[in-house]
Protein backbone atom coordinates (compact mmCIF):
# COMPACT_ATOMS: atom_id res chain seq x y z
CA UNK A 1 0.00 0.00 0.00
CA UNK A 2 3.21 2.26 0.16
CA UNK A 3 2.04 3.74 3.31
CA UNK A 4 4.06 6.85 4.97
CA UNK A 5 5.09 8.41 7.75
CA UNK A 6 6.35 11.91 7.74
CA UNK A 7 8.04 13.77 10.78
CA UNK A 8 7.50 17.65 10.68
CA UNK A 9 8.17 20.69 12.84
CA UNK A 10 5.33 22.88 13.96
CA UNK A 11 5.61 25.33 11.39
CA UNK A 12 4.42 22.76 8.99
CA UNK A 13 1.03 23.95 6.91
CA UNK A 14 -1.09 22.63 4.47
CA UNK A 15 0.90 24.31 1.59
CA UNK A 16 3.74 21.98 1.88
CA UNK A 17 1.72 19.00 0.97
CA UNK A 18 3.00 19.54 -2.36
CA UNK A 19 6.44 19.54 -1.71
CA UNK A 20 5.82 15.90 -0.13
CA UNK A 21 4.52 14.56 -3.12
CA UNK A 22 1.18 14.03 -1.35
CA UNK A 23 -2.10 12.81 -3.73
CA UNK A 24 -4.12 16.55 -2.54
CA UNK A 25 -7.56 14.61 -4.17
CA UNK A 26 -7.46 12.27 -0.50
CA UNK A 27 -9.46 12.83 2.01
CA UNK A 28 -7.53 15.02 4.72
CA UNK A 29 -7.89 14.34 8.32
CA UNK A 30 -6.76 17.36 10.25
CA UNK A 31 -8.10 20.27 12.49
CA UNK A 32 -8.63 23.03 9.85
CA UNK A 33 -11.07 20.46 8.14
CA UNK A 34 -12.86 19.15 10.98
CA UNK A 35 -13.17 23.25 11.88
CA UNK A 36 -14.82 23.96 8.77
CA UNK A 37 -17.36 21.31 9.59
CA UNK A 38 -17.90 22.28 13.23
CA UNK A 39 -18.10 26.48 11.44
CA UNK A 40 -21.29 24.48 9.01
CA UNK A 41 -22.77 22.79 12.36
CA UNK A 42 -22.82 26.19 13.84
CA UNK A 43 -24.16 28.04 11.24
CA UNK A 44 -26.86 25.73 9.96
CA UNK A 45 -27.42 24.59 13.23
CA UNK A 46 -27.42 20.62 12.27
CA UNK A 47 -24.74 18.16 12.34
CA UNK A 48 -23.54 16.36 9.19
CA UNK A 49 -22.70 13.33 11.58
CA UNK A 50 -22.86 12.19 15.19
CA UNK A 51 -21.54 10.46 18.42
CA UNK A 52 -23.21 8.01 20.35
CA UNK A 53 -24.99 9.68 23.17
CA UNK A 54 -24.12 13.08 21.36
CA UNK A 55 -27.49 13.14 19.59
CA UNK A 56 -28.61 16.08 21.04
CA UNK A 57 -25.36 18.17 20.52
CA UNK A 58 -24.36 20.05 17.59
CA UNK A 59 -20.66 18.85 16.29
CA UNK A 60 -19.54 22.18 17.08
CA UNK A 61 -20.24 21.79 20.39
CA UNK A 62 -17.93 18.79 21.02
CA UNK A 63 -15.02 18.52 22.72
CA UNK A 64 -11.91 18.63 20.67
CA UNK A 65 -11.11 14.68 20.82
CA UNK A 66 -15.13 13.75 20.31
CA UNK A 67 -15.16 15.99 17.17
CA UNK A 68 -11.91 13.98 15.84
CA UNK A 69 -13.41 10.47 16.27
CA UNK A 70 -16.54 11.56 15.01
CA UNK A 71 -15.13 13.31 11.19
CA UNK A 72 -12.74 9.46 11.62
CA UNK A 73 -15.49 7.54 11.69
CA UNK A 74 -17.50 9.93 9.03
CA UNK A 75 -14.38 9.12 6.32
CA UNK A 76 -14.22 5.56 6.51
CA UNK A 77 -17.57 5.14 6.24
CA UNK A 78 -16.94 6.02 2.54
CA UNK A 79 -13.67 3.46 2.23
CA UNK A 80 -11.36 6.07 0.37
CA UNK A 81 -8.73 4.38 -1.22
CA UNK A 82 -5.67 6.59 0.55
CA UNK A 83 -5.90 8.58 3.70
CA UNK A 84 -3.87 11.82 4.46
CA UNK A 85 -3.29 12.60 8.46
CA UNK A 86 -2.44 15.13 9.97
CA UNK A 87 -1.46 15.28 13.96
CA UNK A 88 -4.29 12.55 14.31
CA UNK A 89 -3.58 11.96 17.63
CA UNK A 90 -3.89 15.44 19.11
CA UNK A 91 -6.52 16.66 21.16
CA UNK A 92 -7.16 12.42 22.17
CA UNK A 93 -7.23 10.52 25.56
CA UNK A 94 -5.21 7.36 25.87
CA UNK A 95 -8.61 5.07 25.12
CA UNK A 96 -9.34 7.13 22.35
CA UNK A 97 -5.88 7.19 20.45
CA UNK A 98 -5.30 3.70 20.82
CA UNK A 99 -8.92 2.94 19.12
CA UNK A 100 -7.70 5.42 16.12
CA UNK A 101 -4.22 3.32 16.06
CA UNK A 102 -6.16 -0.13 15.66
CA UNK A 103 -8.87 1.53 13.45
CA UNK A 104 -5.64 2.44 11.08
CA UNK A 105 -3.98 -1.05 11.57
CA UNK A 106 -7.16 -2.48 9.95
CA UNK A 107 -7.47 -0.26 7.69
CA UNK A 108 -4.01 -0.74 6.30
CA UNK A 109 -5.04 -3.50 4.33
CA UNK A 110 -7.97 -1.80 2.31
CA UNK A 111 -6.41 1.96 1.76
CA UNK A 112 -2.79 3.55 1.47
CA UNK A 113 -1.94 5.71 4.90
CA UNK A 114 0.13 8.80 4.89
CA UNK A 115 0.60 10.38 8.14
CA UNK A 116 2.23 13.72 8.84
CA UNK A 117 3.09 14.25 12.52
CA UNK A 118 5.12 16.66 15.14
CA UNK A 119 5.37 13.70 16.94
CA UNK A 120 7.56 11.01 16.97
CA UNK A 121 6.13 8.38 18.84
CA UNK A 122 2.94 8.62 16.44
CA UNK A 123 5.03 6.13 14.17
CA UNK A 124 3.46 3.52 15.79
CA UNK A 125 4.97 -0.34 14.96
CA UNK A 126 1.71 -2.24 13.68
CA UNK A 127 1.41 -0.01 11.19
CA UNK A 128 3.21 -1.36 7.90
CA UNK A 129 5.47 2.01 6.68
CA UNK A 130 6.80 1.49 3.66
CA UNK A 131 9.20 5.19 4.20
CA UNK A 132 9.93 7.13 7.48
CA UNK A 133 10.71 10.21 6.24
CA UNK A 134 11.37 13.92 8.23
CA UNK A 135 11.26 17.16 6.08
CA UNK A 136 13.02 19.96 7.72
CA UNK A 137 14.03 22.89 5.78
CA UNK A 138 12.00 21.71 2.48
CA UNK A 139 14.12 18.54 2.58
CA UNK A 140 13.10 15.17 2.82
CA UNK A 141 15.65 12.83 5.05
CA UNK A 142 14.66 9.16 4.79
CA UNK A 143 14.96 6.37 7.55
CA UNK A 144 15.11 2.87 8.30
CA UNK A 145 13.13 2.39 10.89
CA UNK A 146 11.13 3.72 13.45
CA UNK A 147 14.29 3.10 16.07
CA UNK A 148 16.46 5.34 13.48
CA UNK A 149 13.93 7.60 13.88
CA UNK A 150 13.85 8.22 17.55
CA UNK A 151 17.15 8.25 17.75
CA UNK A 152 17.25 10.86 15.44
CA UNK A 153 14.83 13.37 17.38
CA UNK A 154 16.31 15.35 20.12
CA UNK A 155 15.48 18.08 22.16
CA UNK A 156 18.40 21.09 22.10
CA UNK A 157 18.68 24.08 24.89
CA UNK A 158 16.08 26.00 25.75
CA UNK A 159 15.64 29.92 25.57
CA UNK A 160 14.79 31.17 29.20
CA UNK A 161 12.63 33.99 28.63
CA UNK A 162 12.33 37.45 30.41
CA UNK A 163 8.46 37.99 30.25
CA UNK A 164 7.27 41.64 30.26
CA UNK A 165 4.39 41.51 32.92
CA UNK A 166 3.14 44.82 32.75
CA UNK A 167 -0.31 45.05 35.06
CA UNK A 168 -3.13 45.89 32.80
CA UNK A 169 -5.79 44.64 34.66
CA UNK A 170 -7.63 46.98 37.13
CA UNK A 171 -9.00 45.69 40.41
CA UNK A 172 -6.99 42.44 40.56
CA UNK A 173 -5.79 43.45 43.85
CA UNK A 174 -8.61 43.32 45.54
CA UNK A 175 -9.57 39.99 43.93
CA UNK A 176 -8.89 37.14 46.61
CA UNK A 177 -11.00 33.99 45.22
CA UNK A 178 -11.32 34.12 41.44
CA UNK A 179 -13.62 31.12 41.32
CA UNK A 180 -15.80 28.73 43.38
CA UNK A 181 -18.18 26.10 41.66
CA UNK A 182 -20.33 24.30 44.12
CA UNK A 183 -22.35 21.28 43.31
CA UNK A 184 -22.62 22.13 39.77
CA UNK A 185 -24.56 19.64 37.68
CA UNK A 186 -25.68 19.97 34.03
CA UNK A 187 -26.66 18.25 31.51
CA UNK A 188 -27.72 18.26 27.29
CA UNK A 189 -31.42 16.75 27.34
CA UNK A 190 -31.29 13.42 29.31
CA UNK A 191 -27.19 13.16 28.70
CA UNK A 192 -25.56 13.68 32.43
CA UNK A 193 -22.22 15.81 31.70
CA UNK A 194 -21.00 17.57 35.27
CA UNK A 195 -22.47 16.19 38.56
CA UNK A 196 -21.76 17.47 41.88
CA UNK A 197 -18.36 19.90 40.63
CA UNK A 198 -16.56 21.59 43.85
CA UNK A 199 -13.72 23.76 42.76
CA UNK A 200 -12.44 26.52 44.21
CA UNK A 201 -9.48 29.05 42.38
CA UNK A 202 -7.34 30.92 43.99
CA UNK A 203 -5.55 34.30 43.51
CA UNK A 204 -2.48 33.25 41.91
CA UNK A 205 -2.83 29.37 41.83
CA UNK A 206 -1.91 26.62 38.84
CA UNK A 207 -3.99 23.95 38.30
CA UNK A 208 -3.93 21.21 35.66
CA UNK A 209 -7.31 20.24 34.63
CA UNK A 210 -7.66 17.09 33.31
CA UNK A 211 -9.70 14.41 31.79
CA UNK A 212 -11.08 12.15 28.90
CA UNK A 213 -11.95 13.41 26.23
CA UNK A 214 -15.89 13.89 26.80
CA UNK A 215 -16.11 14.66 30.04
CA UNK A 216 -16.68 17.75 30.04
CA UNK A 217 -13.48 20.02 31.01
CA UNK A 218 -14.37 22.73 28.21
CA UNK A 219 -17.73 22.39 29.10
CA UNK A 220 -16.80 23.39 32.91
CA UNK A 221 -14.59 25.82 32.13
CA UNK A 222 -17.70 27.89 29.87
CA UNK A 223 -19.52 28.03 32.80
CA UNK A 224 -16.91 30.17 34.70
CA UNK A 225 -15.79 32.42 31.63
CA UNK A 226 -19.43 33.71 30.76
CA UNK A 227 -20.75 32.21 27.34
CA UNK A 228 -22.70 29.26 28.95
CA UNK A 229 -26.55 30.06 29.46
CA UNK A 230 -26.17 27.11 31.54
CA UNK A 231 -24.25 28.79 34.33
CA UNK A 232 -27.55 30.54 35.27
CA UNK A 233 -28.76 28.72 38.17
CA UNK A 234 -26.01 27.06 39.42
CA UNK A 235 -23.91 28.44 42.60
CA UNK A 236 -20.99 30.11 40.94
CA UNK A 237 -18.44 33.18 42.28
CA UNK A 238 -16.34 34.70 39.80
CA UNK A 239 -14.28 37.11 40.82
CA UNK A 240 -15.25 37.07 44.77
CA UNK A 241 -19.45 38.33 43.62
CA UNK A 242 -21.98 35.73 42.72
CA UNK A 243 -22.43 34.91 39.54
CA UNK A 244 -24.98 37.05 37.54
CA UNK A 245 -24.89 39.20 40.21
CA UNK A 246 -25.26 42.18 37.87
CA UNK A 247 -21.88 41.79 35.77
CA UNK A 248 -21.52 41.87 32.19
CA UNK A 249 -20.27 39.18 29.85
CA UNK A 250 -17.68 41.93 29.81
CA UNK A 251 -16.90 42.59 32.96
CA UNK A 252 -15.70 38.85 33.45
CA UNK A 253 -13.51 38.52 29.74
CA UNK A 254 -11.52 41.69 30.89
CA UNK A 255 -9.89 39.55 33.79
CA UNK A 256 -9.63 36.41 31.75
CA UNK A 257 -6.89 35.11 29.59
CA UNK A 258 -8.16 32.21 27.42
CA UNK A 259 -6.79 29.97 24.44
CA UNK A 260 -8.04 27.04 22.99
CA UNK A 261 -7.45 25.65 20.20
CA UNK A 262 -10.78 25.79 18.17
CA UNK A 263 -10.91 29.79 19.31
CA UNK A 264 -8.18 30.20 16.40
CA UNK A 265 -10.93 29.43 13.46
CA UNK A 266 -13.04 32.65 15.23
CA UNK A 267 -10.69 34.97 14.51
CA UNK A 268 -9.98 37.33 10.92
CA UNK A 269 -7.00 35.75 9.64
CA UNK A 270 -6.00 39.05 7.33
CA UNK A 271 -4.27 40.93 10.16
CA UNK A 272 -0.53 40.68 10.73
CA UNK A 273 1.10 39.26 14.18
CA UNK A 274 1.48 42.16 15.58
CA UNK A 275 -2.30 43.14 15.54
CA UNK A 276 -3.74 39.95 16.92
CA UNK A 277 -1.16 39.92 19.91
CA UNK A 278 -1.96 43.57 20.41
CA UNK A 279 -6.05 42.39 20.06
CA UNK A 280 -5.68 40.65 23.01
CA UNK A 281 -6.07 43.80 25.27
CA UNK A 282 -9.63 44.58 23.75
CA UNK A 283 -11.38 41.15 24.62
CA UNK A 284 -12.59 40.72 21.57
CA UNK A 285 -12.48 39.28 18.36
CA UNK A 286 -10.25 41.64 16.26
CA UNK A 287 -9.60 45.33 16.76
CA UNK A 288 -12.39 47.72 17.80
CA UNK A 289 -10.48 51.16 19.01
CA UNK A 290 -7.33 52.32 18.36
CA UNK A 291 -4.54 50.48 20.59
CA UNK A 292 -2.68 52.81 23.53
CA UNK A 293 0.51 53.94 23.48
CA UNK A 294 1.27 51.25 26.48
CA UNK A 295 -0.37 48.78 24.47
CA UNK A 296 1.75 49.33 21.60
CA UNK A 297 4.81 49.17 23.68
CA UNK A 298 4.06 46.05 25.46
CA UNK A 299 3.35 44.39 22.04
CA UNK A 300 6.61 45.16 20.82
CA UNK A 301 8.06 44.11 24.07
CA UNK A 302 6.69 40.54 23.74
CA UNK A 303 7.19 40.02 20.01
CA UNK A 304 10.85 41.22 20.64
CA UNK A 305 11.15 38.36 23.33
CA UNK A 306 9.75 35.64 21.74
CA UNK A 307 12.05 36.33 19.30
CA UNK A 308 9.15 37.06 16.30
CA UNK A 309 10.32 40.03 15.16
CA UNK A 310 10.98 38.89 11.22
CA UNK A 311 7.48 37.97 11.22
CA UNK A 312 6.27 40.67 12.95
CA UNK A 313 4.15 42.51 10.38
CA UNK A 314 3.18 38.65 8.62
CA UNK A 315 -0.34 37.62 7.71
CA UNK A 316 -1.52 35.27 10.78
CA UNK A 317 -3.28 33.90 7.70
CA UNK A 318 -0.08 32.72 6.17
CA UNK A 319 1.28 31.09 9.31
CA UNK A 320 1.63 27.47 10.27
CA UNK A 321 -1.18 26.15 12.67
CA UNK A 322 1.57 25.49 15.19
CA UNK A 323 3.04 29.53 15.04
CA UNK A 324 -0.55 30.51 15.26
CA UNK A 325 -1.28 28.64 18.18
CA UNK A 326 1.69 30.11 19.87
CA UNK A 327 1.13 33.41 18.97
CA UNK A 328 -2.16 33.00 20.30
CA UNK A 329 -1.03 31.65 23.84
CA UNK A 330 0.74 34.96 23.82
CA UNK A 331 -2.11 36.84 23.21
CA UNK A 332 -4.07 35.86 25.75
CA UNK A 333 -1.33 36.53 28.27
CA UNK A 334 -0.13 39.91 27.19
CA UNK A 335 -2.67 41.74 29.43
CA UNK A 336 -1.83 40.10 32.50
CA UNK A 337 -5.20 38.51 33.45
CA UNK A 338 -6.38 37.35 36.37
CA UNK A 339 -7.36 34.47 35.54
CA UNK A 340 -5.62 32.23 32.23
CA UNK A 341 -7.19 29.56 30.93
CA UNK A 342 -4.86 27.11 28.42
CA UNK A 343 -6.97 24.92 26.96
CA UNK A 344 -4.36 21.96 25.56
CA UNK A 345 -2.35 24.62 24.14
CA UNK A 346 0.89 22.27 22.96
CA UNK A 347 -2.09 20.95 20.45
CA UNK A 348 0.13 20.50 17.37
CA UNK A 349 3.94 21.79 18.32
CA UNK A 350 6.36 19.65 17.57
CA UNK A 351 8.76 17.82 20.89
CA UNK A 352 10.73 21.08 21.33
CA UNK A 353 8.23 23.70 20.88
CA UNK A 354 6.08 21.78 23.59
CA UNK A 355 9.19 21.75 26.28
CA UNK A 356 9.51 25.56 25.23
CA UNK A 357 6.07 25.96 25.99
CA UNK A 358 6.07 24.76 29.15
CA UNK A 359 8.81 26.68 30.29
CA UNK A 360 6.97 29.33 28.87
CA UNK A 361 4.65 29.06 30.92
CA UNK A 362 6.67 27.82 34.13
CA UNK A 363 8.37 31.38 33.91
CA UNK A 364 4.66 33.12 33.44
CA UNK A 365 3.42 31.61 36.73
CA UNK A 366 6.29 32.57 38.60
CA UNK A 367 6.73 36.17 37.26
CA UNK A 368 2.89 37.06 37.40
CA UNK A 369 -0.52 37.97 39.66
CA UNK A 370 -2.13 35.43 37.29
CA UNK A 371 -4.13 32.32 38.38
CA UNK A 372 -3.08 29.60 35.78
CA UNK A 373 -5.39 26.40 34.41
CA UNK A 374 -3.71 23.88 32.29
CA UNK A 375 -5.75 21.46 30.27
CA UNK A 376 -5.17 18.30 29.08
CA UNK A 377 -5.73 14.40 28.85
CA UNK A 378 -2.61 13.63 31.62
CA UNK A 379 -0.80 15.54 33.58
CA UNK A 380 2.33 17.55 31.97
CA UNK A 381 5.17 16.67 34.49
CA UNK A 382 7.17 19.35 32.72
CA UNK A 383 4.58 22.14 34.33
CA UNK A 384 4.90 23.69 38.15
CA UNK A 385 1.53 23.29 38.97
CA UNK A 386 0.65 22.94 42.76
CA UNK A 387 -3.01 21.58 42.34
CA UNK A 388 -4.48 18.70 39.77
CA UNK A 389 -8.35 18.92 39.30
CA UNK A 390 -9.16 15.12 37.36
CA UNK A 391 -12.83 14.62 36.50
CA UNK A 392 -13.87 11.35 35.98
CA UNK A 393 -16.72 9.91 33.47
CA UNK A 394 -19.54 8.10 35.21
CA UNK A 395 -23.21 7.13 34.29
CA UNK A 396 -24.33 10.00 35.90
CA UNK A 397 -22.19 12.78 34.72
CA UNK A 398 -18.31 13.16 35.47
CA UNK A 399 -17.52 13.99 38.70
CA UNK A 400 -14.03 15.75 40.04
CA UNK A 401 -11.46 14.59 42.30
CA UNK A 402 -9.05 17.32 43.55
CA UNK A 403 -5.27 16.55 44.35
CA UNK A 404 -5.46 12.91 43.50
CA UNK A 405 -2.77 10.47 43.92
CA UNK A 406 -0.63 10.95 40.69
CA UNK A 407 -0.89 7.12 40.40
CA UNK A 408 -4.19 7.21 40.49
CA UNK A 409 -5.14 9.67 37.67
CA UNK A 410 -6.80 8.26 34.62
Amino acid sequence: MNNRFILVNYTFTAKHLNQLGVNLSAPIFDITTIGKFAERSNRYQKNDFHIENKEQQLFSTYSSGEKKWAFFNYLLEREPEELVLINPFDSLDTERELQLKLELQNYQTKAKITLISTEVQDCFEHIDWDKIEVYEGEKLTSFANTEALQRYSKITELKTFDLPLNKFTGEQDDIQTIFELKNIQLSYGDQAILKDINWSVEKKSFWQLIGPNGSGKSTLLSLVIGDNPKAYGQNIRIFDRPKGSGESVWDIKKKIGYFSPSSILSYPKRKSVFDMICSGFQDAIGMYRKPSDLEIQATHRWIEKMGWNSMRDRYFKHLSTGEQRLIMIIRAMIKHPALLILDEPAVGLDAQSKSQLHQLINTYVEKSESAVIYVSHKPIGALTANDTIVLKKTTGGSISTINPPAETIL
